[in-house]
């Protein structure tokens, strides 16, 4: 049965923490019940892993890696304490009730209705988006496994009159919880396609931008060619008005410069919105078969004026 209590903490200290918001909170997806613990946390480990499918090829040193998938799983370990025998039982009703939670609800004649899904949210470490709230409205949604119920029989028990009940005064639980994707991932047009705050909590609003106001303003030199011609730019000081008029003065037959050569000449002379509007001109030509006659915007967000 779920605590009457369950948002109410008592005891030491610690309660005032936990009835503050430093709980962990697992949300029962079929019967829409909830269980919350102070976090007393001895265990957080939050791991990513990437599949991939490796398939060798005749010839090649390298197998082809084809990406598959990127899943999370994390392992979470945290000490129930009592500090009196009403804390204690309290304590006893939130495990069992946390374990009941690894079944499913049937209908019937035992017929599975909903699987055991839950979500679980502590602080901005587990939580959709890293946003603060309650395990139903931002808790990760996925499966527990591998649950551990743990007594510490150190600091002793407390036993109900008769001696045949006994409540620890402190539980070790720890379990694995496999996370489910409830939102969008990735990358689309250099910009995370998950919150920006995913997954703890923390804006990248200073890296993301930093990092993309710098790569919009040039594109991957794709050739040997186009590399070598670098290097030979900067030797010779040319000014951007002698390169896009077609060469080097004062070397002989001026070679014809590549784009791409152009666009990197003028990002080291701190051109950047020349730069950016060349390169996306030359994008845009690619795309149309005509220059674009006028651009507006701000660097990093600029248009054509169709």
């Amino acid at each position: 049965m779920v605590a009457a209590n369950n948002d109410v903490f008592g005891g030491d200290g610690s309660g005032g923490l936990a009835n503050g918001g430093q709980v962990v909170e697992i949300y029962h997806v079929p019967t829409k019940f909830s269980v919350k613990f102070k976090a007393m946390m001895t265990q957080f480990e939050d791991a990513y892993t990437c599949e991939w499918n490796s398939e060798a090829v005749y010839g090649r040193m390298d197998p082809i890696q084809t990406y598959q998938r990127t899943g999370r799983v994390i392992s979470i370990a945290f000490s129930v304490a009592a500090s009196d025998m009403k804390e204690a039982k309290t304590n006893l009703e939130r495990i069992s009730t946390l374990v009941q939670f690894l079944y499913p609800t049937y209908e019937g004649k035992g017929i599975i209705k909903n699987s055991p899904y839950c979500k679980i949210q502590f602080m901005n470490w587990s939580a959709h988006g890293g946003v603060s709230g309650n395990a139903k409205q931002v808790g990760l949604l996925g499966t527990i496994g591998g649950f551990t119920f743990v007594p510490d029989l150190d600091p002793g028990v407390f036993s109900a009159p008769g001696g045949n009940e006994l409540y620890p005064k402190l539980i070790n639980v720890a379990f694995q919880f496999t996370v489910i994707h409830a939102h969008p991932l990735g990358w689309r047009n250099k910009t995370p396609s998950a919150a920006g705050m995913f997954p703890y909590g923390v804006f990248m609003d200073n890296i993301i931008s930093k990092n993309s106001s710098e790569l919009m303003k040039f594109e991957e030199v794709k050739s040997a060619e186009q590399v070598a011609e670098i290097p030979a730019i900067e030797e010779q000081q040319a000014t951007s008005e002698e390169i896009l008029a077609g060469g080097i003065s004062g070397f002989g037959a001026a070679p014809k410069l590549s784009q791409q050569a152009i666009i990197q000449h003028e990002i080291r002379e701190g051109n950047r919105v020349k730069a950016e509007r060349t390169s996306r001109n030359k994008a845009y030509k690619d795309k149309h078969g005509k220059d674009c006659n006028a651009w507006y915007g701000s660097p990093g967000k600029m248009k054509c004026k169709e």
